[in-house]
């Protein structure tokens, strides 16, 4: 595949198509994932909507939680999402083409995505604050793209980093603090 200089293949700009990934199904091939992002990003503008209509329009809950305990999710989530951010940008440079596997700082050391955990938190505190089924509704599909979206970029990370991925993925969850749920401990990769 020829591409130019100023075309990247992977930022979703390029007028060359992605390379498939190998193993996945057509819908996982969207972009590399663009499709789930702006499914999720769809989603969160939704769920917000539906958390001002609640209030604006004064349609009563279908489930009723403390205002503060909601506020409190989507606070965690927004921090989880840019905590991570910056150690992205700090450790990796660019994320398209990351230079090395960033698998400690944060909650790298023990899942793979934290600004999709961080996603989904801060999906559920709308959601809640929304109260209603729709908003529910919405947040199922969040998770469903936010785990898809993970799955794509996982793919691409095992592929750029084969030995550092097999590691590392043994010992996370891709979406869920998995070495907390096991007990695991991490050991270093026999050379």
């Amino acid at each position: 595949m020829n591409v130019s200089a100023e075309s990247d293949p992977w930022d979703g700009t390029s007028a060359v198509e992605p390379p498939l990934v190998p193993g996945g199904t057509p819908l996982d091939h969207c972009h590399h994932g663009t499709l789930w992002w702006k499914l999720k990003v769809l989603g969160a503008m939704a769920l917000i909507a539906c958390g001002v209509a609640r209030f604006l329009l004064d349609v009563p809950p279908a489930v009723v939680v403390p205002i503060p305990a909601a506020q409190i999710l989507v606070l965690i989530g927004g921090g989880t999402v840019f905590t991570h951010y910056g150690l992205l940008k700090r450790r990796r440079g660019r994320f398209d083409h990351p230079e090395a596997l960033l698998t400690r700082g944060g909650l790298f050391s023990v899942v793979r995505h934290p600004m999709y955990l961080g996603d989904a938190l801060m999906d559920l505190g709308f959601a809640l604050l929304a109260g209603t089924w729709l908003a529910f509704g919405i947040y199922g599909l969040c998770l469903v793209a936010l785990g898809l979206q993970a799955r794509v970029e996982d793919r691409h990370l095992a592929e750029r980093f084969p030995e550092a991925h097999r590691h590392w993925s043994l010992h996370t969850g891709l979406l869920w603090p998995l070495r907390a749920v096991r007990g695991a401990s991490p050991s270093p990769p026999r050379s």
